[in-house]
């Protein structure tokens, strides 16, 4: 069963965006107040599916996880992107809704422990099956330090996901093995293998494969 981690209270975001630095800048040189409007805020999603699995607590690897998903979601936000989050070990747990804020976002991630086994498949599931109820650009970046509990499981998964129009990032690192990676993301070049010293700068470096609305990268579509 799922578990919803985050309290409603985080909804005060939308009431708190106009004060955003990055917005305050943008209205200040189109000369016109932005507004965000709840039913906009689907329109470019990303879900972080984080392994929490018992080997992420060596290394120091759980830390640094959560230090690269803070800057992964800062850099979205600026392009404009909603973030949710997902865990998963022996099981997945919905911790976070899309949203643009940063607070609730660590919030979030302060409540995630070390344990259990690898159920990456069932993660990409409940980030695959909210994201198929939204409209719009629709991403899931994985973070994990191993393989899974069950690859042919996992990469099904992954395949449904695609053919329903989701993009796949993936970061791993130890014994998280690199031609599997490759074939979990949606093409070769979204996925990355890195030291575990380098987990979080890995993370945020992911960030910068998000097309913002000026790009013409375009991460949807075949391998």
């Amino acid at each position: 069963m799922e578990k919803s981690i985050i309290s409603n209270s985080c909804n005060k975001e939308i009431a708190g965006f106009g004060q955003k630095a990055w917005v305050k800048q943008l209205a200040s040189c189109s000369g016109m107040p932005l507004m965000l409007h709840q039913h906009a805020a689907g329109k470019r999603i990303v879900y972080l599916v984080l392994d929490c699995s018992t080997s992420m607590a060596r290394k120091g690897k759980i830390s640094h996880a959560k230090e690269g998903s803070i800057s992964f979601a800062l850099e979205a936000v600026e392009k404009d992107y909603v973030v949710g989050l997902i865990s998963f070990a022996s099981e997945a747990k919905h911790l976070l809704e899309p949203r643009h804020d940063i607070s609730c976002i660590k919030n979030a991630l302060e409540v995630i422990k070390a344990r259990g086994s690898t159920n990456m498949a069932d993660a990409i599931i409940m980030a695959a099956e909210r994201l198929s109820r939204m409209q719009g650009e629709k991403i899931i970046t994985i973070v994990t330090d191993g393989q899974p509990d069950s690859d042919d499981e996992t990469l099904e998964a992954a395949e449904v996901a695609k053919n329903a129009g989701i993009s796949i990032m993936c970061i791993g690192t130890d014994d998280a093995d690199t031609r599997f990676l490759e074939k979990l993301a949606t093409r070769k070049e979204l996925s990355a293998k890195v030291e575990a010293a380098y987990l979080r700068q890995g993370i945020t470096r992911m960030a910068g494969l998000l097309p913002d609305k000026r790009s013409v990268l375009q991460i949807t579509g075949g391998a």
